[in-house]
């Protein structure tokens, strides 16, 4: 039986300098700003960020996150 597709990824770069775009200005994510979402149940991952186009969901077991050093996966 073939495997389901999946993807894995870094959805958050940790400590990276990022420049809003038609904002002028930039963000910087720090390493321990996830730690709390990997409490709560019902994290989903979306397309573009349209709530009703979901790629995952934690509370449906479709969607694990983990923290790392370098941000979020």
């Amino acid at each position: 039986m073939p495997k389901a597709p999946y993807f894995n990824s870094r959805a958050v770069s940790s400590r990276v300098k990022q420049l809003l775009p038609g904002e002028g200005r930039a963000e910087r994510v720090l390493p321990r700003a996830f730690d709390g979402s990997l409490l709560e149940d019902d994290d989903r991952a979306l397309f573009n960020p349209d709530p009703s186009s979901i790629l995952g969901r934690k509370s449906a077991g479709t969607m694990r996150l983990s923290v790392e050093q370098v941000g979020l996966r």
